[in-house]
């Protein structure tokens, strides 16, 4: 979400500006994109403040834990993102196994159905 936080406060800035005119419109939109870059980079901002304050306090225990945390975070996504298409091809295959299971069913009805006008005749 914070990915899209300066374009959709750019826009909600860039609208509610609007009722002003269009300088008050641009003002807005600019401020709101601003915003919106703040919110976006505020995790950022955050870690590399940390990072600066383990290396002026000589901290190595504390860099070594950041950098690992940063690994774990590209780790934890790829793994994340096998998870996500595992569970995709899960439901893939269950909606396969009821559609099946139903067309089963109706092929069946279909074919007692049409024995038993047969038979009837």
């Amino acid at each position: 979400m914070k990915t899209f936080a300066p374009t959709a406060l750019g826009a909600v800035g860039g609208g509610v500006g609007a009722i002003g005119g269009p300088g008050t419109a641009f003002a807005g939109a600019g401020l709101g994109a601003a915003a919106g870059q703040i919110i976006k980079e505020s995790d950022t901002v955050q870690s590399q403040a940390e990072k600066l304050k383990a290396l002026s306090e000589g901290d190595v225990s504390k860099l070594v834990e950041l950098k690992l945390k940063e690994e774990r975070g590209w780790f934890e996504k790829m793994i994340n993102g096998v998870y996500d298409i595992l569970m995709i091809a899960a439901l893939a295959m269950g909606l396969y196994v009821v559609f099946n299971f139903w067309h089963g069913r109706k092929l069946v009805q279909n074919i007692k159905k049409s024995t038993n006008s047969f038979f009837d005749t």
